[in-house]
This record gives structure tokens, C-alpha cells and sequence, in this order.
């Protein structure tokens, strides 16, 4: 009969944290087993009894346990342990990421820049920071969609420096984010479309630009961007400053109508811009406000409608979601299925409207 040899199974190493109380702030320390091997690290990291502070200390502290933990299994199944950049410059990586990525990287990049604007290491990125952050954007009063989109690219950005083992975990895992709200957008309609053109406007410029952008679809940022350079015969060629996608709009009559002929040499086209504009969006949607106000529109006019005009003007026409999308240069066509249920809600207010049967 064959026998069964007892095979010994080596204990798992393990890094717990612990607490050595003392007379004006307790010490936290590691207790590390290792090989049979007891042995203490002293972090040199103190609760003082500050719930705020006292937090950041005790994430501070688990990042390292987590650190020396990894290093042990590592040694022990002979994998080569990963060196954590924790003292890499987050804001220098952020802005890395930026340059490659669209409009909201940017300026998520611009609102941490000003929320920290001392150097800012993986170190000190923890639940307390990034809780810090989202008050910070709370209060600068931008609309909740806003502020969740700078957060979750603020979490993509965590979750690639995971990936590139930056760091061990995303601290952003233990948030809870906020979350987008469904709005309802404002679009006009061509009859409201030919109020605006008919009546007069301080800044014609300003008139000129939204009536483009209603037959382009051009967002505030790439309508600043445009130069005559970027018209071409078969429409306009831009690269777009939110996402980064190239697009092709060919131009309706109307839209080539309201631009005009090119009023530069081709050597200066790529210079010069087809729209001259104030520098603020503000000041330009202060313009749009009164223009619509003096064309008896009552609805909020801001340089964003023109866009969710363009795409409703298309949806009236028949034309179908994927051709809209390319137009619109959406990457998700659920962004493009919203503008049927704007539609799909005009159509419930105009059957509402209609005349009742006298019995």
C-alpha cells in the first residue's frame, strides 16, 4: 500500500495594521509575519484624534500595508515586485493624458490646477482629495452633469495609472460619484429659426455665427476654431476640440448661404478665422438671450441650441440616426437616440393641443 507523504504548508505572509497608543498621539506600525519572521515597521504616521486628518493618515497607512504586502508575495513566488511611483507628480501625468484626449480633459485638468494648485503626488490622491474635488466644482455652481463628467474622467485617469501599476488601486473605487441628471433640450424650430433672422440682432456677427452653427451643427469650440482654411467645396473638414475625431460636414445651401465667399487669399485661409467673436461664451449667450428676446422667442437661447437644432432639423426631415450621429460626430448613437424623444415629445404636446368634440 502506497503511503501519503504530509506535506508542510508554508503560512501565507501577512501585514496587518496596528495601533501603539501613546500619550499625545497614537503610532501606527505594521506587524509583519514572513517566513516564520515577526517583525514591526514603524510608519512614522500619528492619529491626533482630527477626524479629517486622522483619515488621510489612516489612507495613507493602508496604501503602504498594501505596498509590503504585494512586495511579500512577490518574493515569495519569485515575481519581480512592482515599484509604486507614489511620489510621481499627478498633475504632470493628468496633463500628459489631456494632451491626447478632448475639450474635457482639458479643462478638468484647468479645475484641478485650480482646486491644488501646490504639486500634487499619487501620495497624496486619496478618498479625502478627491471627495475635496467634487465639493471644489460644487461650489464654482457648474450644472451636475458637468460635475460628473470631470469626475469620471478623473477616475479614467486613476484607472489608467493602475493599468501602468502608477498605483496599486484606484482610490476612487470607495466614491460615490455623483450622477448626470436627464435634462430637456432646447432646440428651435424653422419657424422660430425665421423670427430669429428677421429681426435685428446688436451683434450681427453674433447672428451670423448661430444661424451657421443651425445648419452645421458646430459646437461654441470648434466654431472658434474654424477658419477659412477648414472650408472646403465638399463642406467643412474639422477635427473636433471635445473629442478629438476628425469630421467631414458637407454644407446645405442655407449654411453656405450664411457664410459667405471666402474673404482672404488661400495662402492666409489657414489664418484666418471665419467668425470673429467675443472672447467669452457668456458675453455671447448675454447677445443670443436678447436677440431671441427681441424676436419674441421665449425660450432660452444659448450657443448649444444651435446644435440641438441642427440635429432636430435633420430628424424632421427623415433623415436616419447613423447618418445624424456622423453629422453630429457622436461616437455613441445613444446620444443621438435622445433628439426622437424630444421629437417623439413635441408630437405628445401637439395631439394634446387639438380640438375636443362637443357631445
Amino acid at each position: 500500500m502506497a503511503t501519503i507523504r504530509k506535506l508542510s504548508v508554508q503560512r501565507a505572509p501577512g501585514v496587518v495594521l496596528r495601533l501603539q497608543k501613546g500619550k499625545r498621539a497614537n503610532h501606527l506600525f505594521l506587524d509583519i509575519h514572513s517566513n516564520g519572521i515577526r517583525t514591526r515597521e514603524f510608519l512614522r504616521l500619528y492619529l491626533v484624534g482630527d477626524e479629517n486628518a486622522d483619515r488621510e493618515t489612516l489612507l495613507k497607512a493602508e496604501q503602504i500595508r498594501t505596498t509590503r504586502l504585494q512586495q511579500l508575495h512577490a518574493r515569495r513566488y519569485g515575481i519581480q515586485p512592482i515599484d509604486y511611483q507614489w511620489q510621481k507628480d499627478f498633475t504632470r501625468y493628468f496633463a500628459d493624458l489631456a494632451r491626447s484626449r478632448g475639450g474635457n480633459w482639458k479643462t478638468t485638468l484647468s479645475h484641478i490646477r485650480t482646486a491644488f494648485p501646490s504639486q500634487q503626488s499619487f501620495a497624496d490622491i486619496n478618498e479625502s482629495w478627491i471627495r475635496h474635488f467634487i465639493s471644489y466644482l460644487r461650489k464654482r455652481e457648474l450644472h451636475i452633469n458637468s460635475i460628473t463628467i470631470y469626475a469620471e474622467i478623473l477616475k479614467t485617469a486613476l484607472n489608467v495609472a493602475v493599468r501602468e501599476h502608477v498605483i496599486p488601486r484606484n482610490p476612487f473605487e470607495d466614491i460615490d460619484a455623483p450622477r448626470r441628471k436627464r435634462t430637456q433640450r432646447t432646440f428651435l424650430t424653422i419657424e422660430e429659426l425665421q423670427q430669429l433672422a428677421n429681426a435685428e440682432c446688436s451683434k450681427p456677427e453674433i447672428k451670423r455665427m448661430f444661424l451657421f452653427a443651425c445648419f452645421t451643427g458646430l459646437r461654441i469650440s470648434d466654431i472658434r476654431r474654424l477658419t477659412w482654411g477648414m472650408v472646403r467645396n465638399d463642406g467643412l473638414h474639422i477635427t473636433q476640440k471635445k473629442t478629438g475625431d476628425y469630421n467631414n460636414i458637407p454644407l446645405a445651401e442655407q449654411a453656405q448661404s450664411i457664410l459667405g465667399s471666402q474673404p482672404c487669399s488661400e495662402d492666409l485661409a489657414s489664418q484666418t478665422p471665419v467668425f470673429l467673436l467675443p472672447i467669452s461664451n457668456e458675453m455671447v449667450n448675454r447677445h443670443l438671450k436678447k436677440w431671441a428676446r427681441n424676436a419674441g422667442i421665449q425660450k432660452k437661447v444659448t450657443t448649444h441650441v444651435a446644435r440641438h437644432t441642427f440635429a432636430t432639423l435633420l430628424m424632421t426631415a427623415d433623415t436616419n440616426l447613423y447618418t445624424i450621429q456622423h453629422l453630429m460626430g457622436h461616437r455613441d448613437i445613444r446620444i443621438t437616440q435622445i433628439y426622437t424623444k424630444m421629437l417623439h415629445r413635441q408630437k405628445v404636446e401637439a395631439v394634446a393641443k387639438m380640438p375636443t368634440l362637443t357631445t
